[in-house]
């Protein structure tokens, strides 16, 4: 009888451990993040990733056609069927971001902001100097 017991217990803390080892098993999945999941997308979402991709190879391609941009790429030895072929085998993330840079680029630089810079530099400067030029004629009358 004192067997059967012992046979029992140990039966029971096995079953017991194995049930405890597999709650913190399972309680960790559900916690853990998930790598990645599948699922199947609408219509709508893939025609509107091609139409953003479009959209943007349309932007770049007007970019290159620029005479100072084509003038540079053919500086390098690119042709344009070259530079078409390679823009075609751009990812979609790649797309974006050199349209991205596209959108970046003004016709004239940015030489608004060098400007203003420069403005604000001579004009300190000036200031600088005039505020000198006071208190050196301050210090010659105090002298005298």
């Amino acid at each position: 009888m004192l067997m059967r017991k012992m046979i029992k217990s140990a039966r029971f803390g096995s079953l017991r451990n194995v049930s405890f080892a597999l709650i913190i098993a399972l309680g960790l999945i559900g916690v853990l993040p998930r790598i990645g999941t599948a699922g199947v997308i609408g219509t709508d979402e893939a025609l509107a990733d091609s139409s953003l991709r479009t959209e943007n190879i349309a932007k770049i391609q007007t970019a290159l056609e620029r005479k100072e941009i084509a003038a540079r790429l053919s500086d390098y030895g690119l042709t344009p069927k070259e530079v078409s072929s390679r823009l075609d085998k751009l990812s979609d993330q790649q797309v974006t971001e050199l349209a991205a840079q596209v959108d970046k680029i003004n016709a004239g630089g940015d030489a608004g902001g060098l400007l203003i810079t420069i403005l604000v530099v001579v004009l300190l400067v000036v200031l600088i100097l005039w505020l000198l030029r006071v208190s050196n004629k301050d210090l010659k009358q105090a002298k005298e």
